[in-house]
Formats: C-alpha cells, structure tokens, sequence
C-alpha cells in the first residue's frame, strides 16, 4: 500500500495533523540523478507486496521502500528500444531498516517505472498526466546546484496509478557498480508519458 505523498502525509482517510508531518523532504542531488529516501521515521511505511515474488522466485512477498531514483535514458529496454526515463524504487524484506542481508537468496526489490517523452505506450487521461505532472513538478529538477528541500512529494499518488499488474519480473542486479545479485526485479509493461521540462 503506498501511501498518499511523502512529507506531510495525506490519505485518502486521514487529514493532516502537525504530529503526522514529517520534515521536508531532501532532494538529494548528485550530480548525475536525485535519490529521494522514502523510509522516514513518523511516516507510513511505503509497501509493496507480490505474491508472485513467493510462487515464481521463494521471494519474501512484502517488501518496504526505502528509496527512489531516476536513470537518464531507461536502463531496462522493451523490444531492444530504451526509453527516456527510467524511475527505480528500492525495497528491502519486510524486516524493515536494518542491514542490507540476503532474504531466500534476495538482498533487496526494485520497481522499474518507464517513461517517454514522445511515444508512451498508450493513450493517457488529462487526470492521469496532472498526477505524472504534479510529482515531476514536486522534485524541483530546476535547481541543480544544490539539494533542495520540498515539502511533499506526491509519491504514493503516482505509485497508486501505475499499473502494477502488468509487469516483466526477473532475478537480476543493482545497475550500478559493484552489481550485487539477489534483486527481485519488477518492471512495468506500460510507458507513461512525460513532459520534455522534466527530462531537460
């Protein structure tokens, strides 16, 4: 279940209280991507279960987000084609935040969100390209200088949109050096549309 936003957390029961708001959000800029922490403590916890995890791989099913970040030019492909943008959310087992171990042979799970700037995979409503818009808008991408500090990021909204039933699952790697093994990996079938603003 993901929840509404990051930071100051609304849902769709819940109205927003001073003890429920978390400090702002930290955009953390890299120099080449942002990564964006989604463990922060007084906050709902961001959870992914997959019974597929369990039957196809010996996966532990429940998974919580820790963070997310994005790749310039997709590193998944479809049909040999690499997308513009490629939106990855890292998960650990349900044990929750302590060290990195290797759960029935999986350290870690990953979500891989897509997107194109000219050819996403259908026809998208304007209510689902507002929340595609709101979230890009919401990690202030224009400031490259420094990491900036917003104070929602409206996470969970666009999570609940994308369609997590139709997705490619694999054993595979991190992508990024040492590419340690033992991710359960999940990538979307669908290519959401995105602005060429948020891709400059």
């Amino acid at each position: 279940m993901y929840t509404d936003q990051i930071g100051g957390i609304v849902t769709p029961k819940t109205k927003t209280t001073p003890a429920m708001t978390s400090p702002k959000v930290l955009i953390d800029w890299n120099g080449h991507t942002s990564h964006i922490k989604i463990d922060i403590p007084n906050q709902d916890i961001q959870t992914f279960y997959s019974h597929s995890a369990n039957v196809n791989y010996k996966a532990p099913q429940r998974w919580n987000g820790v963070q997310f970040h994005f790749h310039a030019g997709s590193e998944h492909t479809v049909e040999g084609k690499r997308q513009d943008l490629e939106m990855h959310t890292v998960h650990l087992p349900f044990e929750g935040h302590g060290p990195l171990k290797n759960n029935d042979g999986f350290a870690a799970a990953a979500m891989g969100v897509m997107f194109s700037v000219k050819e996403p995979s259908r026809t998208f409503e304007d209510w689902e390209v507002k929340i595609i818009d709101d979230f890009f808008d919401s990690l202030l991408w224009t400031q490259t200088d420094s990491n900036p500090s917003v104070d929602k990021v409206s996470y969970g909204k666009i999570m609940m949109m994308f369609d997590m039933q139709n997705r490619w699952t694999y054993k595979g790697s991190v992508t990024t050096p040492p590419c340690a093994t033992a991710v359960y990996w999940n990538v979307l079938r669908t290519i959401y549309p995105l602005k060429q603003k948020h891709l400059d």
